[in-house]
C-alpha cells in the first residue's frame, strides 16, 4: 500500500503493483462502488 487517506467519499487506499513487468497503480474507494446493482443496471 502507497497511502491511505480520507475523502468525501470515505477511506481511500493507494495501491501499487506489477503486471507483466508494468507498475500499476490502483485507486481503492469501496464506498462509490461497493453497493447492490451495477452501473449499468438498478439493484432490482
Amino acid at each position: 500500500m502507497v497511502a491511505e487517506l480520507q475523502s468525501f467519499a470515505g477511506p481511500v487506499r493507494l495501491l501499487f503493483g506489477h503486471f507483466n513487468g508494468v507498475g500499476i497503480y490502483l485507486i481503492d474507494v469501496p464506498e462509490l462502488y461497493d453497493r447492490p446493482g451495477s452501473p449499468y443496471h438498478d439493484m432490482s
